[in-house]
């Protein structure tokens, strides 16, 4: 009987002790946020950090140079004990990749691996490719899936909708016994440029490569022009007029602010 009281008083300690900190802090978070809503330093700095350091994975130099600017940015704001912290993080590094079509034609296509996606042996894999529009088809065709490379070619819905293909996309092709798993990139439009982000692997089922190949080309007309001068066009067949510098094609690319990426030029992409 002693003890019965323990639980409700430390419930309600819990919650008044809630509620006090709530009350205290109410009306400076509303002003925090009102600040921050009436102009665009926020969005600004928010395009600064990712078109500046690029990919931010755990582990990688890019995130430690963001983490940086940050904590000087916060002190040039005036705030008082900003201090980063030493912490062991997993660390996912890109290695050399590539990804070639061998029938009709031969032809080296664009792609990037997925964050946590695991490697292919040192050989590569070799296989006929099943490409399907959706999960369900990949059930229904689930005997043919066996030893091929499950492409999923899922056109963009949204966002939340269509990346469930890239981080489910290797376990539901490897449920069927598939070797590999390909998608296109999650997004309405793309550069020549695939899109990549982070993939998981279920726990029972095996783990199979799992790139991206891009689908689209589309223009970034909306960028600031410092940051339009950091985009160089790349990957032009011989008969495109951009190689012409004299061609309007190439006159075009340069008057809208891009680059064109010259012989001998090499990009890094972390």
């Amino acid at each position: 009987m002693l003890f019965r009281p323990i639980l409700p008083i430390l419930f309600s300690l819990s919650f008044i002790l809630g509620n006090s900190i709530k009350d205290r802090y109410t009306d400076a978070s509303l002003s925090i946020i009102s600040k921050a809503l009436s102009d665009s330093t926020a969005y600004n700095r928010l395009a600064y950090l990712c078109d500046t350091f690029g990919p931010r994975l755990s582990g990688s130099k890019n995130l430690e140079n963001a983490i940086n600017w940050i904590l000087k940015e916060m002190k040039k704001d005036g705030l008082v004990h900003v201090q980063g912290e030493r912490v062991k993080v997993p660390a996912w590094i890109r290695g050399k990749e590539s990804i070639t079509l061998l029938k009709p034609f031969k032809k080296d296509l664009t792609m990037l691996g997925l964050g946590g996606s695991i490697a292919t042996p040192r050989a590569g894999i070799v296989a006929e490719v099943m490409v399907v529009d959706d999960f369900k088809e990949l059930e229904d065709r689930s005997k043919k899936a066996k030893g091929k490379i499950v492409l999923f070619n899922a056109p963009f819905v949204t966002y939340g909708q269509t990346v469930s293909y890239r981080y489910a996309g290797a376990g539901a092709a490897a449920k069927h016994g598939a070797v590999a798993s390909l998608i296109r990139s999650i997004g309405p439009w793309s550069m020549n440029t695939p899109h990549t982000g982070g993939m998981g692997y279920e726990k029972d089922i095996s783990k199979i490569p799992h790139p991206a190949i891009m689908d689209t080309m589309d223009k970034l007309s909306d960028l600031a022009p410092d940051l339009k001068r950091k985009i160089h066009f790349i990957h032009f067949n011989h008969t495109n007029d951009v190689l012409r510098d004299e061609s309007e094609a190439a006159k075009s690319v340069i008057d809208n602010g891009f680059l064109l990426s010259k012989e001998m030029q090499s990009f890094d992409i972390s």
